[in-house]
């Protein structure tokens, strides 16, 4: 018979994966478990793509080196600070995807910091002034989404 404590923690687990996550332990665990579960993320990292794949990267005349930290726009080197970086890296991964400011705050600056959601435009402003003003599109009352160019 299922108990209370059961339920929550599989609502626990479904909600963790539906979120997006590889996978989802719950407390208390085994440390051997835990090892094992790295290792299997590792390794399915390590399959499906290689270094050299995931760590240069091209979204129409943007290329992003992720060993080097650097990013180019028609051939041109840009200079950013890491946030910048972190945040054209989000969006250029998903081309044409609408990102809320609450969510780029989350999967930029995390769930420990709660920055304004002005942060946010502040940063995407810098981003249209160092590399290309439509490169970045303002999706009125929703948030941002990257423009291949």
């Amino acid at each position: 018979m299922w108990h209370l404590a059961n339920f929550a923690e599989l609502v626990d687990k479904v909600l963790g994966l539906e979120m997006g996550a590889n996978d989802y332990m719950t407390k208390p665990f085994e440390i051997r478990e835990l090892l094992v579960r790295i290792r299997v993320q590792l390794r399915e990292k390590q399959t499906f793509s290689t270094p050299e794949e995931s760590s240069l990267f091209k979204v129409g005349s943007l290329s992003i080196d992720r060993i080097k930290h650097k990013i180019c726009f028609k051939g041109n080197p840009i200079e950013l600070v890491k946030k910048e970086y972190d945040l054209l890296i989000l969006l250029a991964e998903s081309p044409e995807k609408v990102f809320s400011r609450d969510e780029i705050l989350n999967k930029v600056w995390g769930y420990e910091v709660y920055p304004t959601t002005r942060t946010v435009d502040t940063h995407v402003m810098l981003l249209r002034q160092k590399i290309h003003n439509d490169l970045i599109e303002t999706v009125r009352s929703v948030g941002y989404k990257f423009k291949p160019l």
